[in-house]
């Protein structure tokens, strides 16, 4: 899927292959599907086809909540 990103500064990574991507506004980049319909999910880029629509963008701090986590003492 080809992406044109539309955030100011874009850096992310592809959960699926581990690629980091640092980009600016107007960079075009072709990425796996998977990743560019996520890019598009929230707003951060648009399908250069204009197949898949591009989702609202939501700026600001989310609440995340991990699934688990594990604390290991300092020198343990």
């Amino acid at each position: 899927m080809k992406v044109e990103i539309t955030e100011a500064r874009l850096s992310t990574a592809d959960p699926a292959t581990g690629r980091h991507y640092l980009q600016v506004a107007g960079d075009i980049l072709t990425v796996p599907d998977a990743f560019g319909q996520f890019l598009c999910d929230r707003g951060w880029a648009r399908d250069v086809a204009a197949q898949y629509p591009t989702g609202e963008r939501k700026p600001g701090a989310e609440l995340l909540t991990p699934h688990q986590l594990t604390i290991t003492p300092k020198g343990a």
